[in-house]
Protein backbone atom coordinates (compact mmCIF):
# COMPACT_ATOMS: atom_id res chain seq x y z
CA UNK A 1 0.00 0.00 0.00
CA UNK A 2 1.18 3.51 -0.64
CA UNK A 3 2.54 5.86 2.40
CA UNK A 4 0.29 8.83 1.96
CA UNK A 5 -2.69 6.42 0.32
CA UNK A 6 -6.12 8.20 1.44
CA UNK A 7 -4.62 11.10 2.69
CA UNK A 8 -5.94 13.04 -0.38
CA UNK A 9 -8.65 12.40 -2.97
CA UNK A 10 -6.39 12.94 -5.41
CA UNK A 11 -2.68 13.95 -6.16
CA UNK A 12 -1.36 15.60 -9.93
CA UNK A 13 2.60 16.22 -10.01
CA UNK A 14 3.40 18.31 -12.96
CA UNK A 15 6.88 17.72 -14.17
CA UNK A 16 8.62 20.31 -16.40
CA UNK A 17 11.61 22.66 -16.93
CA UNK A 18 9.69 25.39 -18.18
CA UNK A 19 9.54 27.53 -14.70
CA UNK A 20 7.69 30.32 -15.57
CA UNK A 21 4.37 27.60 -17.20
CA UNK A 22 4.24 25.35 -13.37
CA UNK A 23 4.41 28.45 -11.76
CA UNK A 24 1.39 30.44 -13.45
CA UNK A 25 -0.08 26.12 -13.08
CA UNK A 26 0.47 25.94 -9.39
CA UNK A 27 -1.05 29.48 -8.67
CA UNK A 28 -3.57 29.25 -11.15
CA UNK A 29 -5.16 25.83 -9.08
CA UNK A 30 -4.56 27.14 -6.01
CA UNK A 31 -6.04 30.62 -6.22
CA UNK A 32 -9.46 28.89 -8.43
CA UNK A 33 -10.36 25.80 -6.82
CA UNK A 34 -11.65 25.52 -2.73
CA UNK A 35 -10.88 22.42 -2.89
CA UNK A 36 -7.49 22.37 -4.34
CA UNK A 37 -4.29 22.82 -2.46
CA UNK A 38 -1.44 23.90 -5.19
CA UNK A 39 2.38 24.56 -4.56
CA UNK A 40 5.05 25.03 -7.49
CA UNK A 41 8.43 23.56 -5.86
CA UNK A 42 7.85 23.35 -2.32
CA UNK A 43 10.87 23.27 0.26
CA UNK A 44 12.67 21.11 0.55
CA UNK A 45 12.68 20.53 -3.42
CA UNK A 46 15.61 21.50 -4.71
CA UNK A 47 17.27 18.99 -2.16
CA UNK A 48 15.46 16.05 -4.24
CA UNK A 49 16.77 17.50 -7.45
CA UNK A 50 19.78 15.96 -6.21
CA UNK A 51 18.41 12.34 -5.33
CA UNK A 52 16.93 12.49 -8.44
CA UNK A 53 20.29 12.56 -9.86
CA UNK A 54 21.29 9.89 -8.07
CA UNK A 55 18.37 7.88 -8.63
CA UNK A 56 19.45 8.08 -12.20
CA UNK A 57 22.78 7.74 -12.49
CA UNK A 58 22.20 4.42 -10.47
CA UNK A 59 23.72 5.88 -6.98
CA UNK A 60 20.35 5.35 -5.04
CA UNK A 61 17.99 2.66 -4.83
CA UNK A 62 14.25 2.76 -5.29
CA UNK A 63 13.23 2.45 -1.81
CA UNK A 64 16.10 4.66 -0.86
CA UNK A 65 14.58 7.18 -3.43
CA UNK A 66 10.94 6.89 -1.77
CA UNK A 67 12.45 7.31 1.53
CA UNK A 68 13.53 10.47 0.47
CA UNK A 69 10.15 11.54 -0.83
CA UNK A 70 8.22 10.50 1.97
CA UNK A 71 10.35 12.64 4.21
CA UNK A 72 10.37 15.49 2.57
CA UNK A 73 6.82 15.68 1.93
CA UNK A 74 5.65 14.49 5.65
CA UNK A 75 5.65 18.06 7.09
CA UNK A 76 3.88 19.95 4.13
CA UNK A 77 1.47 17.17 4.02
CA UNK A 78 0.58 17.63 7.62
CA UNK A 79 -0.84 20.97 6.62
CA UNK A 80 -2.50 20.55 3.84
CA UNK A 81 -6.38 19.63 4.37
CA UNK A 82 -7.80 20.31 0.78
CA UNK A 83 -8.88 16.75 -1.07
CA UNK A 84 -7.00 17.65 -4.09
CA UNK A 85 -3.03 18.23 -4.13
CA UNK A 86 -1.12 19.44 -7.05
CA UNK A 87 2.53 20.20 -6.95
CA UNK A 88 4.58 21.58 -10.24
CA UNK A 89 8.16 20.38 -9.95
CA UNK A 90 10.36 19.79 -12.39
CA UNK A 91 12.89 18.82 -9.31
CA UNK A 92 10.92 15.36 -9.09
CA UNK A 93 12.21 14.52 -12.76
CA UNK A 94 13.90 11.05 -11.07
CA UNK A 95 10.94 9.87 -8.83
CA UNK A 96 8.49 9.42 -10.99
CA UNK A 97 9.69 5.53 -10.76
CA UNK A 98 8.50 5.50 -7.02
CA UNK A 99 5.38 7.72 -7.28
CA UNK A 100 2.62 4.58 -6.85
CA UNK A 101 4.66 3.72 -4.01
CA UNK A 102 4.41 7.22 -2.57
CA UNK A 103 1.13 8.26 -3.08
CA UNK A 104 -0.86 5.27 -4.89
CA UNK A 105 -1.82 5.49 -8.52
CA UNK A 106 -1.70 9.01 -9.40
Amino acid sequence: MAYYSGQFEKIAVILSTGWTGTMALAHYFDASYDQVKALHEPKPSRRLRLASNRYLYGQLSKSNLAQQLIRSQRRLFRDISEPFYIESNGFLHGFLDVFDDVFGQL
